[in-house]
């Protein structure tokens, strides 16, 4: 991704900082053995959106930067635990341009590093709140752990839709809204709980997490295809090479005539796709305005969630959040 924009750095710093020192003291306490493999995971960057949400969420509704930045530090964590958990899933050997930790040092490894990643969240959010209201923390916790789970069960629904191969967008929407969008959703109520939110700001606040989060990932799978492989860090057409179930896939295959369909699910079904099948699918992606439907529906959610956002005008960190809004919708990697 470019760089961040200049309004955001301040957030990305204080959370840098606030990071690297509270996560430190874990490492004495934590065996060599997965302790290598979770620093290999959290120095190897990311895009770190998540937490840069929570702090936005606590200014959203009033609050301070500096009471949400254990939240987002919990946040980061838990994202990172998810990821070395999805190359398990996936055998995945390359994770941000590096060796995942699954390739590095094998499956037990990756298993209790991410394990270690989750409980190390939870503890943060103990250590740090346990001075909230009861209320508060009782709803501060509920949101982070009905996170975890939505995210859970939209990876359980992406394997059920890998299997199937004949996923309908709307099922697709339903598997990324657990998958992507909940620990999204999370984070910003999270912030927002922090602060004493109302109830309905933490509603529009799910809501932006919501549609932030679906359309990052529509455009992610849009970038897989129309995206430039020295940005992307990857091959174009990796998704379709792969297999995966994708917003632009999903649709091409509603769209279809059944002749083509049938020819395509040929495709899916062979052990390894090549460039030619990729040649194949991006042509027929163009034909039935596969493309344009994904930019549509991206450019809908990012708008959708400035509506929400909009609920909070008058607050400084709108405008900030409307700057990551319009970032994010401009990143080509």
């Amino acid at each position: 991704m470019a760089a961040l924009p200049d309004v955001l750095i301040p957030y990305a710093q204080a959370f840098d900082t606030f990071f690297k020192a509270h996560y430190a003291p874990r490492r004495s306490t934590t065996p060599h053995s997965i302790q290598e493999p979770i620093e290999h995971t959290l120095e190897n960057g990311g895009k770190r959106i998540r937490p840069l949400l929570t702090l936005l969420g606590a200014e959203l509704c009033g609050g301070s930067l500096q009471d949400a930045l254990p939240a987002a530090t919990c946040i980061e964590m838990t994202h990172n635990f998810t990821l070395i958990h999805d190359d398990v899933m996936d055998d995945a050997d390359i994770r941000r341009g590096q060796a995942s930790v699954y390739k590095k040092w094998g499956t037990n490894t990756a298993i209790l590093s991410g394990d270690s990643l989750f409980v190390q969240s939870m503890m943060i959010l103990t250590d740090h709140y346990d001075s909230l209201p009861s209320n508060r923390f009782h709803d501060l916790y509920k949101i982070y752990l009905e996170s975890i789970y939505e995210v859970c069960n939209g990876q359980a629904l992406d394997m059920d839709q890998a299997a199937d191969r004949l996923s309908s967008p709307d099922d697709y929407l339903k598997m990324i809204d657990g998958k992507t969008a909940a620990l999204l959703r999370g984070a910003l109520q999270m912030g927002g709980i922090i602060a004493g939110g109302s109830s309905t700001q933490l509603a529009h606040l799910a809501a932006l997490g919501t549609d932030v989060g679906l359309a990052f990932q529509i455009q992610d799978d849009l970038l897989d295809v129309t995206g430039s492989q020295e940005k992307m860090g990857k091959l174009i057409g990796g998704d379709i090479i792969e297999g995966k179930q994708t917003f632009l896939m999903t649709t091409l295959c509603e769209r279809m005539q059944s002749s083509d369909r049938d020819q395509l699910q040929v495709l899916l079904s062979k052990p390894k796709r090549d460039a030619s099948d990729v040649e194949w699918v991006l042509k027929q992606m163009t034909t039935y305005g596969v493309v344009k439907e994904a930019e549509k529906t991206l450019d809908q959610y990012y708008r959708e969630g400035m509506t929400h956002l909009n609920h909070f005008d008058g607050s400084k960190a709108h405008d900030v959040f409307s700057t990551l809004i319009h970032y994010l919708m401009g990143r080509e990697g």
